[in-house]
Order: structure tokens, then C-alpha cells, then sequence
């Protein structure tokens, strides 16, 4: 080896030395640091940037700083849970946290520091239409008159009741669709989940397409309208069941298929409300068990789905359709991504969003600490719960990212901004989509809407990857 390869050898060792003790000597503490892990489009930006602001103030410390990363679905987030990335804040969605607690992979918390670290910043009250800290509640995040019982009760709690999470942001899965094409709202209401089908006679639904479509045939239509399922296994399973057990759904709320209309149903008789929670779980029907359901489901879509049906990612809707490139012209979707679309479309009243009337998911999103959140971080991760739930900051973040909030006080803002009389809001736009938007943006204000919701159990260990084998092989994932 020659002088002159030794020294450059040597000056190489210098300058990945000298850079590997500067990257040591001015990385963030790590106690310095929030790193909160959540979906893509829930949170306001600039709610983070104002997080990390307020938190330097309350604690003098000028180098705390927030990052956000982002995961696309429950079982990703699980997944970088199990290799053990270290996150401060997640926000999994309710049947995720039942699976959480029963893993042992979030903390209990603590509810007590959040009514602590709101007297001692000199929040708002966080009390609805209450001016004083008098009668200010400790848990206050689960006290009827600051979030709405039916989100609450919605949210797994351990064995002995102990709380692991709080309500973040919640809503229903419907069909959004192209609201430009004449009479395909009528169709999607009427057929509810079954519209993705309603191509096939086989299902007898009655009455046909051609009601409301006289001037295309059945067949012409349906296939030309093609509706698109989510690439995840979850979805398609729970629609799937719904759909199987429509007739019956109708029937136990006092619907036909003749064509009884939403007010004239009744949602609360204790028959339809055990069926619709039996749909979201892990219980077979008519002495199934698990795996037989499973196959009766995927025997459901061979026989039925559209044959030229999309399957598309989770975001995919919110891109075609504010580039009016869709490949679909209806599908399965969250109101957060239809809401979302609306919100920021140049022509909102464009996009339409149905929840089917035999039933609906209820699906919440929840902060929860992780166990392998950093120690010298808890505080801060407290604290950021407490403050993005405030009212003033829970309104912001609704309007960003088009999903509903359970803090009764924002909802409310937000409701009376849109039906304020000098709201320009709803200009231009067809009561029956002011009704839609109202439904899904504000769905506790129509007991109706959630009444036929039911939320997504945990369906047990190692049945998440039995459902996704058989999807996959049918190919309703990827």
C-alpha cells in the first residue's frame, strides 16, 4: 500500500470520525423531542408547529420539538410497533386498541395528569358552556357534557375498566360516489352496501336499475358504472357481511325492500342492534365458525362482486377525485376521505357520500402511549392530548382534515358556522347534499346515523392474517 493510498485512507477515517462526533454532539436530546405517529391528513400542521411553541413556553425548554410520522392502516402501525419503533403518541383505531390492551403494547393512562397539566397552563375550561373552574371535571375527557358518550362508549377499556385511550377523531364508512351522473345517489340509498352488487339479478333486488335509470338497460349500466373496494381485508369482509345479511337487517328496523325510508325505521330494537354488532366481530352466523364465515363471505364475492371492480389504496379516492381522473365512479370509503375531498374541491357538490341504511362502521381514532414511548417524553405526550382536544384547536383540526370530532363544544362551533344565516356554506348545493354533508360531517346530531353504527372488534389472535389470506386469494387485496 503506498504513502499516498495510506493517506487518503486516513483522511476519509478523519472526516466520517469528525462527522459521526458532530452528529453525536448536536443530535436532539431525545427527551427534547414528541414523536407522534398517525394517519395520513388527521392533524393540522399548523397545530403541530403551534403544539411545539406552547410546550417550549410552559417549559422553558427552547430545543422541544414535535415530529409526525405517518402509517396508511392499523395493521402498519402494528407491524413498526412489533420491530419497535419508538413513538411517544399513536393513534390506533378502536379495534386496534382492543388488540393493543390484550398484547400489552400501551400504557394505562394516567387520567389525572391531563387535568393537571390544564390547570397549570391556564387552559380554556374544558367544560361545556361552564365559564369557571368551578365543578372543572378530573377526567374530564370522558365526562358526558365535554365528549359524547356513544364515542366513548366505543372505546375498549381494560379488564377492570382501566382507560388506555382518548377519542380523537371518529366517523362512518359509506359509499362516496360521482354525484355529477343522474340517478345514481337514488340507486346508492336505495341498494345501500348491495349497490356494489346490484349489477347481479341473482340478488334479487328489486326494484331494478332501470327505476331509476329508464334509459339504460340494467346491464348496460351497472357494468359501466364500476365500483371500487379498499386493498384491505378489514373492509371488504365487514361490507361483505353486511351486504349478505341485508334483507334481514332491513327487516329487524322495520325497512322492506319495498322501499321504507330512514324515518320510518327504528334502529334501536335490541334484534338489529345484536345483529349489527355481530357483523363487526369475530362471531360466525348460522353455527359458523370463524374460518367458515370467512369462506361463506369470499363464496359471496365470487358469486357476486362487479366483475370489473377497482381495488384501490387507502388514499387513492381523495387523489382521483379532486383530479377528476377516478377510475371509479362509486366505492367503499371513510367519511374522514370523503369529507376531506369535499372540503377542499373546487366543486364540492360534485362528490357525493352515502351511509347505507342497513348499517354503518363506527370507527374512532384514539391517542394512546405506546410502551416504547421514551420516559423523559410522557409529559409532553399529556400534554398534547389535553391540548389538541381543546375546543378552540379541535374545531381547527376538523376542518382540515374533514373528519368529525367527539368534543361536543367544537362540533358545535363548527355546526353553527355552517348554518349560520350568513353562511354562504351551502350555496348553490341541493338539500339532498346538504343533508349528506350534514350526516357525515355531523353524524351525533342525527341519532339515526349513529344508532345503525357498530364498531370493529378485535377479531382474536391470528384471525387478522386468516382473513387476509383468503382476501388475497380472491384478490380483494393486494
Amino acid at each position: 500500500m503506498t504513502k499516498k493510498t495510506i493517506a487518503i485512507i486516513m483522511a476519509c477515517v478523519i472526516v466520517i470520525g469528525t462527522g459521526i462526533g458532530l452528529f453525536f454532539a448536536f443530535r436532539p436530546n431525545r427527551d427534547d423531542e414528541l414523536r407522534i405517529h398517525n394517519w395520513d391528513y388527521f392533524l393540522c400542521d399548523n397545530l403541530l408547529a403551534e403544539f411545539q411553541t406552547y410546550w417550549r413556553t410552559q417549559t422553558g425548554n427552547s430545543s422541544f420539538r414535535v415530529r409526525q410520522t405517518n402509517f396508511a392502516s392499523n395493521e402498519q402501525l402494528r407491524s413498526r410497533l412489533n420491530r419497535g419503533y419508538s413513538f411517544d403518541l399513536a393513534v390506533p383505531s378502536d379495534y386496534m386498541v382492543e388488540r393493543f390492551i390484550a398484547e400489552g403494547r400501551i400504557r394505562q393512562l394516567d387520567l389525572g395528569r391531563l387535568h393537571a397539566l390544564s390547570v397549570a397552563a391556564e387552559a380554556t375550561p374544558f367544560v361545556h358552556n361552564v365559564e369557571t373552574r368551578e365543578g372543572y371535571p378530573a377526567n374530564w375527557q370522558f365526562d358526558s357534557s365535554v365528549i359524547d358518550p356513544r364515542i366513548t362508549g366505543a372505546i375498549p377499556t381494560g379488564a377492570q375498566g382501566q382507560h388506555f385511550a382518548v377519542p380523537y377523531l371518529y366517523g362512518t364508512m359509506g359509499i362516496m360516489f360521482d354525484n355529477r351522473i343522474e340517478g345514481l345517489r337514488e340507486a346508492i340509498e336505495y341498494y345501500g352496501w348491495a349497490s356494489l352488487w346490484a349489477y347481479n339479478r341473482g340478488l334479487d333486488l328489486t326494484p331494478t336499475w332501470e327505476t331509476f335509470h329508464p334509459n339504460y338497460p340494467t346491464e348496460q349500466l351497472s357494468r359501466t358504472h364500476r365500483p371500487s373496494i379498499k386493498d384491505i381485508g378489514r373492509e371488504n369482509y365487514t361490507v361483505g357481511r353486511l351486504a349478505m345479511n341485508r334483507t334481514q337487517l332491513l327487516e329487524l328496523s322495520g325497512q322492506d325492500a319495498a322501499g321504507a325510508t330512514i324515518a320510518d325505521a327504528d334502529f334501536t330494537s335490541q334484534a338489529y342492534q345484536d345483529l349489527l354488532n355481530k357483523l363487526f366481530g369475530p362471531e360466525g352466523l348460522n353455527g359458523r365458525d370463524f374460518a367458515q364465515e370467512i369462506a361463506a363471505v369470499a363464496q359471496f364475492y365470487r358469486n357476486n362482486m362487479h366483475p370489473n371492480r377497482i381495488i384501490e389504496r387507502p388514499d387513492q379516492s381523495i387523489e382521483e377525485f379532486l383530479a377528476w381522473e377516478n377510475l371509479h365512479d362509486m366505492g367503499i370509503e371513510w367519511s374522514v376521505s370523503a369529507m376531506f375531498t369535499i372540503l377542499l374541491h373546487d366543486t364540492p357538490q360534485y362528490i357525493g357520500y352515502v351511509i347505507p341504511r342497513e348499517g354503518t362502521n363506527l370507527w374512532v381514532n384514539n391517542f394512546v402511549i405506546p410502551n416504547t414511548a421514551n420516559r423523559g417524553s410522557i409529559d409532553a405526550a399529556y400534554g398534547f392530548i389535553e391540548w389538541i382536544n381543546r375546543p378552540e384547536n379541535a374545531v381547527r383540526n376538523i376542518w382540515e382534515t374533514g373528519s368529525s370530532t367527539p368534543i361536543i363544544a367544537a362540533s358545535d362551533e363548527a355546526y353553527n358556522d355552517i348554518t349560520d344565516p350568513e353562511s354562504d356554506f351551502f350555496d348553490g348545493k341541493s338539500p339532498e347534499w346538504q343533508a349528506m354533508f350534514m350526516d357525515a360531517f355531523f353524524p351525533m346530531r342525527n341519532p339515526n346515523v349513529l344508532a345503525r353504527a357498530a364498531t370493529m372488534r378485535y377479531f382474536g389472535q391470528g384471525r387478522d392474517s386468516e382473513l387476509n389470506e383468503m382476501m388475497r386469494q380472491i384478490r380483494l387485496i393486494q
